[in-house]
């Protein structure tokens, strides 16, 4: 499996999780865990509302994706979406 990753894909992935993670570290008025930054990057959308635990519900929108199938055989898939 060839993966295609150019540098004009990689500038946007790190801008739109730079602009995530400022968002919603302003959003909840604190530093925010090394878990938030990764999952906070990664939501399709942040308003302008907390989100209570166990509650809501977010929707991410990861770049790419590691799997590993039942036969141990490692994979990565890159997702082009706009």
């Amino acid at each position: 499996m060839e993966i295609d990753t150019s540098t004009e894909l990689v500038s946007c992935v790190y801008a739109k999780l730079k602009e995530n993670i400022e968002k919603y570290r302003n959003l909840v008025g604190r530093p925010l865990t090394l878990t938030e930054k990764i999952l906070s990057g990664h939501f399709h959308e942040i308003d302008d509302t907390n989100f209570i635990g166990g509650k809501d519900y977010v929707f991410l929108k990861p770049d790419r994706v590691a799997l590993q199938d039942v036969t141990g055989t490692n994979g990565n898939a890159s997702i082009h979406a706009s």
